[in-house]
């Protein structure tokens, strides 16, 4: 279980990584860098799904003892146990034991999370219900609602509706039309699902720190994308900045905001990012396209799939080679009281080169060429094989009686 979690980190890493690599790309509209978040955070989701799928493998060398006592790391009980020197870990009950508690950890903190989120959304649904509604309704017909808030926020999905603050009436034209306009960029952007199924996911792979920064990143792209929505439609960006000054002055301590689900005010980090960004006039306010929505998911899709179905398996040098009658011929010399039998992955050799005392080495292949048959042709060590390679000696163990 362990190194299920442990490659699913890693898997998921990556992806968050590039699209936290992509939102931070210059030229990007912040309609575009929150897409982009957007396709991180659900690439999580995606990297879970796909691991499900039929996997393709990624073969890489198994540690041995020797590599083990040449990195200086001391070998372990099973690997000094082990007849042919791999090293091979094995499920015990302790693991078990361990990976019985990492599930009951993990299952009581979305238990925990998502019971929390689930109040908090009660909560508000009631409340919503309960609010007054205003004489005049908004754009494309969407309910007014006013509520003993600091800030204008959005709630709702099917039939969204606009909250805003008792003393929204005493505020300028211009500032009206504003906080309107920006509501209605999240409404029609569809911010709140998005919102609500990203913090669900955040819920679900809470053990991946990154999916809550990418999350926090993305309810700031879409703060952004909606000021642009609003100077699009020809606001001005002094009076802009100057309304989200003032709607941040009444609001209080910031952390009032957070609070409601899309608000117009933010923080004071969140709330410099986004002046700055409103007062830049060479930033680019391009809005989010259908053609860009696909190619966005088809990336995000391109680059989950492969890496949801890969599976890294360590790989022994003998499953990677399969010896041949060409070894035990090259092996087999009756001139020097050698002679050798080929028997699956072993090269049994009797004899002795020095002695001529019959006995039975067990040779294990582990590379092209045996070392022991190195030891038995000092004439041709060095020489170059027909393709022209240099001969390499190759790793081996051995095994029986020593001259």
């Amino acid at each position: 279980m362990l190194e299920l979690v442990a490659t699913f980190l890693v898997k998921t890493t990556v992806i968050l990584g590039m699209a936290n690599a992509a939102c931070s790309i210059r030229g990007l509209s912040a309609a575009e860098r929150h897409a982009a978040a957007c396709i991180g955070v659900l690439g999580v989701a995606m990297v879970g799904v796909f691991a499900c799928l039929p996997a393709w493998t990624v073969p890489v060398p198994a540690l041995t003892a020797g590599d083990l006592a040449e990195s200086g790391l001391p070998p372990s009980s099973e690997s000094s146990a082990a007849s042919a020197g791999f090293w091979e870990p094995s499920a015990s009950s302790r693991e078990a034991s361990v990976g019985g508690w990492l599930l009951t950890v993990y299952a009581a903190t979305v238990l925990a999370l998502g019971t929390g989120s689930i109040r908090r959304y009660l909560r508000i649904a009631r409340r919503v219900r309960a609010l007054p509604a205003r004489r005049s309704t908004g754009p494309d017909g969407i309910e007014i609602l006013v509520d003993a808030c600091t800030t204008p926020w959005t709630w709702g999905l099917r039939r969204p509706v606009i909250v805003i603050p008792p003393g929204f009436d005493g505020w300028s034209a211009k500032r009206q039309e504003a906080a309107i306009a920006h509501e209605m960029g999240h409404i029609r952007r569809r911010d709140w699902v998005i919102d609500l199924v990203s913090e669900w996911l955040c819920i679900i792979f809470w053990f991946q720190p990154l999916i809550w920064i990418t999350w926090r990143r993305q309810r700031g792209y879409a703060e952004r994308a909606c000021d642009d929505v609003v100077l699009a439609g020809g606001g001005d960006e002094c009076d802009y900045a100057e309304a989200l000054l003032a709607v941040a002055r009444e609001n209080g301590a910031s952390r009032q905001s957070e609070r409601w689900p899309m608000g117009m005010a933010g923080g004071p980090g969140a709330l410099s990012v986004r002046i700055e960004s409103v007062l830049q006039m060479d930033a680019r306010r391009r809005p989010m396209t259908s053609t860009k929505r696909w190619a966005f998911a088809m990336l995000g899709v391109t680059i989950a799939l492969p890496l949801g179905t890969a599976a890294v398996t360590a790989t022994r040098d003998a499953d990677l080679f399969e010896p041949t009658d060409a070894q035990a011929a090259f092996l087999d010399r009756p001139g020097l009281g050698w002679h050798a039998s080929l028997d699956s992955r072993e090269l049994a050799v009797t004899g002795c080169c020095t002695c001529h005392v019959s006995q039975t080495v067990t040779v294990r292949v582990q590379g092209t060429v045996p070392a022991a048959a190195w030891a038995l042709a000092d004439a041709d060590r060095g020489k170059t094989t027909n393709n022209g390679e240099s001969n390499q000696r190759p790793a081996v163990t051995a095994s029986g009686p020593a001259c």
